[in-house]
């Protein structure tokens, strides 16, 4: 039986330890949680590929990508319970998956600016927020 590991994060850190384990010829499981329904993409470029031109940000790599190099990725999901004695996640689609290693990859928080006028600071983290922001940035807008 071959050794399972789950990455908790399909962002940039969380993808690119599952790839670059392939890379490496670990031939264990692999599992890619990651929260977003999209492809890990590159967050930098949200600013101005998706604000300003309207286009979507990088691929960290495409889903063939991920099937060729046998990540399990499971898009649009969250992990609600870490069972650490059982070596067991609890998902938010109600399944539970097993792990032998488990890796956290889950990002920052963004953190409220506690200023005066800081609730009307504006986060930009994930597509959805950079498409919002779009929206509340087009020229028609005020």
């Amino acid at each position: 039986m071959s050794e399972r590991l789950v990455i908790v994060g399909a962002g940039e850190a969380g993808t690119s330890a599952a790839l670059s384990l392939r890379e490496q010829k670990w031939k264990g499981e692999i599992v890619l949680v990651g929260e977003e329904p999209e492809t890990p993409y590159e967050r930098p470029p949200l600013s101005k590929a998706v604000i300003k031109e309207q286009t979507h940000p990088p691929l960290l790599c495409n889903q063939e990508k991920l099937q060729e190099q046998q990540i399990d990725f499971r898009p649009g999901t969250t992990v609600r319970r870490i069972d650490r004695g059982s070596h067991e996640l609890a998902l938010s689609n109600e399944v539970k998956v097993r792990y032998d290693r488990l890796l956290l990859a889950t990002g920052a928080i963004a953190r409220p600016l506690n200023i005066p006028g800081g609730q009307h600071a504006l986060l930009l983290r994930s597509l959805d927020d950079a498409k919002r922001l779009r929206k509340r940035f087009a020229p028609e807008s005020r």
